[in-house]
């Protein structure tokens, strides 16, 4: 059965959000681990986050020079 059927966007990101917290690991460690374990692959994941959790992602992938900073970040 597919993992989005089962669980709400609100269930998938506080999952998220506790094996980040459980494992110490940032937020993207912790929907990579959750994609192992839910066998599932990590673009699929994408589409199941609330805007919220995306937002705290893309910050995360920013600090870590993953992605460049956007113009609003560059301000502050």
């Amino acid at each position: 059965m597919e993992i989005s059927k089962i669980l709400k966007k609100e269930d998938i990101s506080k999952e998220i959000m506790k094996i980040s917290r459980t494992k110490n690991c940032g937020l993207i460690d912790a929907a990579i681990i959750l994609c192992e374990e839910k066998n599932l692959e990590f673009e699929t994941i994408s589409k199941l986050l609330t805007a919220n959790l995306k937002q705290m992602i893309e910050i995360e992938a920013e600090d870590l020079n993953m992605i460049k900073k956007t113009k609003e970040r560059l301000l502050f």
